[in-house]
Parts: structure tokens; C-alpha cells; sequence
């Protein structure tokens, strides 16, 4: 009976795919009754055909199951414990199914489980096409591959490729991070995330990363976050208008386009900032502006900057200024190791002293910035002490400049000039081999052929001469050993005075007072009233007092007097009375700032901008806006289906 009765379903069956097929070039669809079938019922009525029973067919491969069956032509429509399997790995649970024979699309409803190897998905509702194997979700949804899981109210699934592309309130949820956005592409193979709408990912140790598109690599720690990337991980915070590139396994960052980067210790600024975190180490690029770092201690500004915490090493390259809280230093070039303090800039060189108002130009300088020793050379070299009544700057070959005692809380600066020195003020000019000097007492000591000039008329020389300072206005000079003081009002006639030591007062850049001591000698021009020359007057003497009226001498007074001789102007021998040592130099008198350069250029003074940046990067991570994501069945309805048929 049994037999027969199979038989008839078997020709009923047969007759039900011939009439669907009937004048259709279409593929038809082969359905067999599993042998346990519990009530084998099917019929027939107005072109719908109805299967009950654990029913199965197949089409092109794929194999379904349901608990009931309805076929109108190529349309097919399953419900109860809906199954579909495809190959070896691709299986989906369902409440009920529609399908389309024609264009291969099933829709499947109600707790929908679809399973790919390691994959699952879960949604109350899902197209999948069998010939494209395409999968997708309208209705919110979750994906889980391995430990990672992903929810959203939309998703398309590309089962080939193993790309799913998320759309609307999409979270990402891994062992090591979690993933906020509105869109974004994941693939299931290479764990490669592509972000396609702004977004939030936060990692498992308190990092958060920012931006507005862009991709990360789950496995490789790798990723290149573009449209206004922020980064967080608790006070260290970095931002970039254009691309953050991040290697976990590195340790690495990279921004680029206004680049920002903050924690605890410093803030960097540049259009663009590498860091190597690892390594604690920045490299920071102006671009087209300036970079920017500042730690506790020291502001940097230049074209590029080079950081290595841990080497202690600091480079900058291209126009540099560096800037802690006793010196200003500007160069083209500067390299200094941090833990030792010492190092050179290079190019163009400007080394302010801010405690004592004092610069230094240079081509190079040694710097050692914890001892505030200084050591400039090259043809620029040149030290400036800048005061509102008369600013001194010397030029020398090699300019040594450091403080005096800082241990015991002097801070007074000594400069020392070696080779072709020049001094330029308003209110004297000089020439030496050699100077000290030093901010305490704000003394010039000349030695080895100096000569000084100050007004127009009065050149001072002798082996040692000292330049002393009031109020940091010229106070006195004194000459030491074969000196020798000559005024003229024309460069014709010549007054002299020689001595062992002489100290002049001056008053308003012209000599008030005039004091010889040991063997002076004199030579003087008379003048009437008409300013014409009536004769000259030599005298020696041991000592010597001079008082001067407006530069004028208005008297004067002799110590042990010896002889003096008075010669009228047309019997004077003027090259035989001139005293011993006699020379009158004053080609060599530096008569501008511009000259003080071996080069002739004009003193540079600070070119770049002594503003701060700012300092605030404003880093504020925005979340996408979070709406909470509809929780979908993660359970597979209660149906064994394993047999294929």
C-alpha cells in the first residue's frame, strides 16, 4: 500500500513541474518528499501547488527545506523551520521564505539565522540571491566573525568577497576595540574595516580614534584615518585636518594637515607630526609655515623639528627658534642634546640673553644651554648689549660668552672677543685684537693695539683700554700703558697728550675732565678768537689736571713741570714735536652698524614671530549620534536538516 501510494505522489509530483514549466524557458525547480515525511499531503488548485511535511527541493544546487511549500509557477513560498543550505558552509534558518526561480531571490522573515564558516548573522529579515550570493538586511541586524560582532539597521553581504557594507546606527564590538558609526564596510577574510561615514573607534586600553572616512586593519593594527582625524588616550591627544596614519605594532602616528599632538609633558604643532611612541620620538614639518614644540622647559619654532626623548637629541632644520626662560635662540640650523645641554646652531645665528638684554650674531655658535656658555665664530660674529640710552654691539672673529658664577646666583655675563674686534655705539667706536667684558660691572677692556674714538674729534690709544659705563651711558675711559689721547677739528693739526695712565670724565660723548699720570707729555695749538692758529705749546710734566668746557679746555694744571716750549705758527716743525707713538688712525674707526659685518649685510635681528602658538588643540572627539540598535534572535530554530535530497 505504501508502495503505491509513493508511486502516486512520485507521478503527481512529476505532472505539477511539467504544468509550471509548460511554455517557459525558465529553470524549473525539482522537488522530492523526504521518505519520513509525515503527512505526504500535496494538491493542486488555480496553479498553486501545496507541499506539507518536512518538505525539501533543490535549484542549482542550492537546497531548501520548510515545513510547508507553496509553488505558483516560479514563485515559492516556505514556512515553518525554513533551511537553506549552499555548499558546504552557507546556511540559513528562517520562519518562512520567499522565492523567486527566475531571478534566484529568496526573501527570508522571522528570526533569520544565515551562517558562513566562522560568520553569523542574525536579522528578523533578509534578501539573499543565490546566483550572487549577495546578502543583505534592512530591518537591523547582527554579524559576528569569530570574537568580533557588528550591529546596524542595514547591511548588504557580499558572501564572495566576504565584504559587508553597514549602514545607519552601525557598532562594531571586538576584544580589543569598539567601532561607533553610521557606515562602514567590513571584511569578514582580511578584517579589514573601511570607514565610510564619520567615526568613533574605541580601544580596549582607553584609546579613541576620530574620522571622517578611512580604513583600519583589525589583525595588522593598521590604519589611515582621513577628514579631521582626532586621536585620545587619557591627556594624550593628537588631531590633523587631513590624514592620521596609525601602526599599532609600531607604535607609530602620523599627521597630516595642521597636525596637533598634546599629552602631559609637550605639545607639538606642524603640518604634519610623526610620532614614534615607542621610541618617544617627533618629527615635526612646517610645511609651508612653521613647526611647533613645547615642553616644560624650552618652545621651539622652525621649518622642521626633530625630537628623540629618549636619545635626548633635538635637530631643527630650516629657519629655527628656540626659546626657554633665560635665552632666545634663532638659526637655520640647530642640533643640541637635551641631556647634556650642549650643542651648536648654525646659520645666520641670534642669541638673546634675556636677563641681561644682551644678543649674540653669529655664522655658528657652541651652546652649552645648561651651563649658558656660549661660543661664537665665523664672519658674522657679533655681540650686541642692548640699552635705551646707547646700544654697544662688538664684532670679532670668535666671540666666548658665558655666566660668571651661576652656582652661587651671579648672573652676571662675561663676553670674551678674540681677533679683529670692532665696537660700534653711538657714543664710541673702537678697534682692538681682543676685549673683556662683563654685565656687572658693564666694562670694556681692549687689549693689543686698541684704539677708540668718541664725538668727532678725540681718538683714545694705548697697550690696555677700559670703557666705563653709567646709567649704561659712556662714563669714563681709561688708558693704560704708552697712552695717548689726540683731538683735532680738522685732521690738520693734532693735539696730543701722552702718558702712562690717562683717565678721561666725559660728559655728553665729550671729555669734561682729563687726568695724566707718569710722564705726560703734551702738545697744543692755540687758537684766537677767530678760530685761527696762532701758535703750538709743548710741555712735559709727571702729572697732569684738565678741565674742558663743551670740549673745549678751559684749564689745566701741571705736577712737576719740566721744560715746555712755545713755537708760533711759521717756525713750527709739526712732524718733529708730535710725541712718540704718534698715528693718527682713523680709517680703521668703524663709522656704521652695516660695517661691523665682514660681509657688509645689515644686522638681522629676530625674523621669526616671537608669539606663541596656540597652545589649546581643542581635541574633542565627536561621537556619532547613538541610537540604541534592535536586538535580533541569535538563536537557530529547532530543525535538523543535514540530509541533502
Amino acid at each position: 500500500m505504501f508502495r503505491r501510494f509513493t508511486s502516486y505522489l512520485h507521478i503527481a509530483f512529476m505532472s505539477i513541474l511539467s504544468y509550471g514549466a509548460l511554455g517557459q524557458n525558465v529553470d524549473t525547480v525539482d522537488f522530492v518528499y523526504f521518505e519520513e515525511a509525515k503527512h505526504g499531503l500535496i494538491y493542486t488548485k488555480e496553479k498553486v501547488s501545496i507541499f506539507i511535511g518536512e518538505v525539501s527541493f533543490n535549484h542549482k544546487g542550492v537546497y531548501f527545506y520548510s515545513d510547508t511549500v507553496y509553488r505558483s509557477d516560479q514563485l515559492i513560498r516556505a514556512i515553518g523551520n525554513v533551511l537553506i543550505q549552499q555548499g558546504d558552509t552557507l546556511s540559513i534558518f528562517a520562519d518562512s521564505l520567499h522565492y523567486n526561480a527566475t531571478t534566484k531571490q529568496c526573501e527570508l522573515f522571522g528570526n533569520v539565522s544565515f551562517t558562513k564558516g566562522e560568520q553569523r548573522l542574525y536579522t528578523e529579515k533578509l534578501s539573499y540571491n543565490t546566483e550572487t550570493k549577495i546578502a543583505a538586511f534592512d530591518e537591523y541586524g547582527t554579524f559576528t566573525n569569530g570574537p568580533t560582532w557588528v550591529k546596524s539597521k542595514s547591511a548588504v553581504y557580499d558572501t564572495r568577497s566576504e565584504d559587508i557594507v553597514l549602514n545607519e546606527h552601525v557598532f562594531v564590538q571586538d576584544p580589543d576595540f569598539d567601532i561607533k558609526t553610521s557606515k562602514l564596510k567590513y571584511n569578514s577574510r582580511t578584517r579589514l574595516v573601511t570607514f565610510l561615514a564619520p567615526t568613533l573607534v574605541a580601544q580596549k586600553d582607553g584609546t579613541r580614534l576620530y574620522c571622517e572616512s578611512g580604513f583600519y586593519n583589525i589583525d595588522k593594527k593598521y590604519g589611515e584615518f582621513v577628514g579631521n582625524p582626532q586621536y585620545q588616550k587619557g591627556k594624550d591627544k593628537a588631531m590633523a585636518r587631513k590624514k592620521m596614519i596609525y601602526d599599532g605594532r609600531n607604535e607609530y602616528y602620523f599627521m597630516h594637515g595642521d597636525a596637533r599632538y598634546q599629552d602631559s609633558l609637550r605639545y607639538v604643532q606642524g603640518e604634519s607630526v610623526k610620532y614614534f611612541q615607542k621610541r618617544e620620538y617627533f618629527e615635526v614639518d612646517g610645511g609651508d609655515g612653521f613647526a611647533f614644540l613645547q615642553d616644560s622647559s624650552q618652545m621651539l619654532k622652525g621649518k622642521k623639528i626633530q625630537y628623540d626623548k629618549k636619545k635626548k637629541i633635538l635637530k631643527t632644520t630650516g629657519r629655527s627658534r628656540i626659546e626657554d626662560k633665560d635665552n632666545i635662540i634663532e638659526a637655520d640650523n640647530n642640533d643640541f642634546n637635551d641631556e647634556t645641554g650642549t650643542g651648536m646652531s648654525r646659520g645666520n645665528v641670534i642669541l638673546h640673553d634675556k636677563a641681561n638684554n644682551s644678543t649674540i650674531h653669529a655664522e655658528c655658535v657652541d651652546i652649552d644651554r645648561k651651563k649658558e656658555n656660549f661660543k661664537a665664530f665665523g664672519k658674522r660674529a657679533m655681540f650686541t648689549v642692548v640699552n635705551e640710552e646707547d646700544t654697544v654691539h662688538i664684532s670679532a672673529d670668535t666671540l666666548i660668552s658665558f655666566k660668571k658664577d651661576s652656582l652661587t646666583g651671579d648672573t652676571s655675563r662675561i663676553i670674551l672677543a678674540y681677533y679683529h674686534v670692532k665696537i660700534f655705539s653711538k657714543s664710541f667706536q673702537g678697534v682692538s685684537d681682543s676685549m673683556y667684558y662683563t654685565t656687572l660691572d658693564s666694562i670694556f677692556r681692549l687689549y693689543r693695539n686698541p684704539v677708540l674714538w668718541s664725538d668727532t674729534t678725540n681718538q683714545y690709544f694705548g697697550d690696555t683700554i677700559l670703557i666705563f659705563q653709567k646709567d649704561k651711558k659712556l662714563s669714563s675711559i681709561m688708558l693704560q700703558n704708552k697712552a695717548m689721547i689726540i683731538t683735532t677739528p680738522e685732521e690738520v693739526y693734532f693735539n696730543q697728550i701722552s702718558g702712562k695712565e690717562i683717565r678721561a670724565i666725559m660728559a655728553d660723548d665729550k671729555i669734561h675732565a682729563l687726568t695724566v699720570d707718569g710722564n705726560a707729555r703734551t702738545v697744543f695749538y692755540n687758537r684766537n678768537d677767530q678760530e685761527e692758529y696762532t701758535g703750538v705749546n709743548t710741555l712735559d710734566c709727571s702729572h697732569l689736571r684738565a678741565v674742558f668746557d663743551d670740549g673745549e679746555l678751559s684749564s689745566i694744571k701741571f705736577y712737576k713741570k719740566n721744560d715746555g716750549k712755545y713755537y708760533p705758527m711759521n717756525k713750527a716743525n709739526h712732524a718733529e714735536i708730535q710725541l712718540s707713538g704718534f698715528k693718527w688712525d682713523i680709517s680703521r674707526r668703524p663709522v656704521s652698524l652695516q660695517e661691523m659685518r665682514a660681509d657688509g649685510a645689515n644686522v638681522m635681528m629676530f625674523t621669526l614671530s616671537d608669539k606663541e602658538p596656540d597652545l589649546d588643540t581643542q581635541v574633542v572627539l565627536t561621537m556619532p549620534e547613538e541610537k540604541p540598535v534592535k536586538e535580533t534572535s541569535k538563536k537557530k530554530p529547532g530543525i535538523n536538516r543535514n540530509k541533502k535530497r
